[in-house]
């Protein structure tokens, strides 16, 4: 019973920063005086965002692209933000929609270098096969000219042998 009221109680308070965290959230993101200490370069306002919307953007992230690389996805849209915060109006859209585009446009952009990376893949693994049959169909046919020059050397008698071993005669039959 004791164990079970301590993690309720936890539980409570995981709750309570939740509602505190979203209401810091709405609040900051329909501020314009918080834009505006941004786009001054405030450090505690910078702080506040990345604190208010990493479990927000590391959650998308995790749900549209996986585990790979996460962090530095993460990392490259918070310069994104930074970067962009100078040219975002606040009466055109909220801050938090406007947070939620810059993630998804990187997002994309993360697909399309992915995508590009698997077909430029793709085409050194077809170029790389093509040459290894190449060179593989050469050298079988050279192989093969070797072994018919070889046999023209062959005695008749031994010739005709080889031609029944070729053609599955067990040596049994082959000596009679």
């Amino acid at each position: 019973y004791v164990e079970y009221k301590k993690e309720n109680r936890q539980s409570n308070m995981k709750m309570r920063e939740n509602y505190y965290s979203t209401q810091i959230i709405i609040y900051m993101m329909n501020s314009e005086d918080f834009v505006q200490k941004l786009k001054q370069g405030n450090t505690q306002a910078y702080q506040d965002l990345y604190r208010s919307t990493k479990n927000l953007l590391y959650k998308r992230v995790k749900e549209r692209i996986g585990d790979k690389d996460i962090d530095d996805v993460v990392q490259d849209i918070y310069t994104k933000i930074i970067e962009g915060i100078q040219t975002y109006e606040f009466r055109d859209i909220n801050l938090l929609a406007w947070i939620s585009r810059v993630t998804n446009n990187h997002i994309i952009d993360v697909y399309r270098k992915r995508l590009k990376e698997i077909q430029t893949v793709d085409e050194d693994n077809i170029l790389e096969e093509a040459i290894e049959t190449t060179d593989d169909t050469v050298e079988k046919q050279q192989y093969v000219a070797y072994i018919l020059e070889k046999i023209k050397t062959l005695r008749p008698a031994e010739r005709l042998m080889l031609e029944a071993r070729l053609n599955g005669l067990s040596y049994k039959e082959i000596s009679e």
